[in-house]
């Protein structure tokens, strides 16, 4: 009996922010499965009280973010979902 070829499956990466911490997943685009995940805590949370460093009073109702503590998500969970993880390269799909 001649079985169909198997077709190689493709993964992706997906990246979200959030209020006080950033996390991937990594997931089979046929399916939708989950297969990986990995969660960063921002190192200075929601700054809403002073500017880091100072003594500049924020606002009411403000709130910041540190773009340092983005890139520290790309920096370690994206690594922390291929190493949980492992797959071919070739699988990959670009968004």
């Amino acid at each position: 009996m001649n079985t169909p070829p198997r077709v190689p499956s493709k993964y992706a990466v997906g990246v979200d922010f959030g209020t006080e911490s950033g996390r991937a997943v990594l997931v089979d685009v046929s399916t939708g499965r989950e297969l990986a995940s990995s969660v960063h805590p921002y190192a200075n949370g929601v700054i809403d009280e002073t500017l880091p460093g100072t003594t500049i009073a924020l606002e009411p109702d403000w709130a910041l973010q540190d773009p340092n503590d983005y890139l520290e998500v790309f920096k370690t969970t994206i690594p922390a979902v291929l190493a949980e993880w492992r797959n071919t390269p070739h699988a990959w799909v670009k968004l």
